[in-house]
């Protein structure tokens, strides 16, 4: 009865999450509408600053315009106000809606669990079905907290952030997202092996608890027959067997995490030496240049974000592949083959 690996991809997985938990498509347009103008204000001040650089600061012979300056920094303000409230409500929406989902979700589970017939209950080890209920749920509900909202907020101001670059310089924008290419292919090479590796530790996970369950619930019989020492080794071997396969996860998540920072450091010192060499005669001013800089950063930003927030997503991916498993179990005992009538009464 336990999931299988690699029963669901991690889109099909997700989709058949979505249809099982419908609350979290109520009212996703308007929340992803709310997410791209909270992430339209962190846009606004590269702008900001390329203007007061190139028509406040450089090229004036009677100085620095302080009141230009000033103007700009106060629409900087008023922007960023505006859109950290509507990042506040996308956050509220999408945190209020999740909540529920899994709220419906674990109802629903642990009805499920309560039909299914006795002989599924007997083919199951004592506790994988309460890490169903209580781990794996709560591993989305991390996922949700975080993972959840960083993948919604970083993809909308990607994709805003990608077309300022190209409407800035379509030579340094191209840069820009040409190397970020290698990273995506990158991460979908080791995507494979690290939702196996977080597929592996839920499922051990799941063991340990069946384990020390059987160990706590027997305990009066193991006792009774003296096998003391051989569910000693079995619970330790089985604590061991977890340890090992979440080490092993983390190990490809934090190699994920080092691999972003060091694209995005190469990503910016090309931008620098092909922005220099562009330099006044290519079209490129000094604002300019610096307001690239800090689009890029908002460009890579994400990325750095985004290695996490896969790491994060497999292990809420294997964590709901599993609930899947459970809840595709028919319940009650299954209908005979060759159904016999019952003889009359007497």
């Amino acid at each position: 009865m336990s999931e299988p690996i690699g029963r669901f991809t991690a889109v099909g997985a997700i989709g058949r999450g979505l249809d099982e938990a419908p609350v979290l498509r109520q009212g996703l347009g308007l929340t992803w509408l709310l997410a791209a103008l909270g992430a339209g204000g962190r846009v606004v001040v590269p702008i900001l600053v390329q203007q007061a650089v190139d028509r406040g600061i450089i090229g004036r012979e009677d100085g620095v315009d302080l009141g230009f300056v000033a103007w700009c920094a106060l629409f900087g303000v008023v922007a960023q106000l505006i859109a950290a409230t509507c990042q506040r409500a996308a956050i509220v929406r999408l945190g209020t809606r999740s909540e529920q989902a899994l709220n419906d979700l674990r109802t629903r589970l642990v009805g499920h669990i309560h039909r299914i017939s006795l002989a599924d209950h007997n083919e199951e080890r004592r506790g994988a079905l309460v890490a169903r209920v209580t781990s794996d749920i709560e591993t989305l509900a991390e996922f949700f907290r975080w993972g959840g909202l960083a993948l919604l907020i970083n993809s909308t101001l990607m994709l805003i952030v990608a077309g300022v670059m190209l409407a800035y310089n379509w030579v340094l924008a191209l840069i820009t997202i040409g190397l970020a290419v290698p990273l995506f292919a990158l991460l979908q090479m080791v995507q494979r092996v690290l939702r196996t590796a977080y597929d592996r530790a839920r499922a051990r996970n799941s063991d340990m608890l069946a384990a020390v369950g059987e160990l706590v619930s027997g305990s009066e019989t193991i006792r009774a027959y003296g096998a003391g020492e051989m569910f000693r080794e079995r619970t330790k071997a089985a604590v061991g067997e977890r340890r090992r396969a979440q080490v092993r996860a983390n190990v490809i998540g934090a190699f994920l995490f080092t691999t972003g920072e060091l694209f995005s450091v190469l990503t910016i010192a090309t931008i620098v030496a092909v922005g220099v060499w562009i330099g006044p005669a290519g079209g490129l001013s000094a604002g300019a240049l610096i307001g690239f800089i800090f689009l890029a950063y908002r460009f890579l930003e994400p990325i750095g974000e985004f290695t996490e927030v896969l790491d994060q997503t497999q292990n809420a991916v294997a964590g709901l592949r599993r609930v899947l498993g459970v809840l595709d179990i028919p319940a009650g005992p299954p209908p005979p083959a060759r159904p016999v009538a019952l003889p009359p009464g007497r």
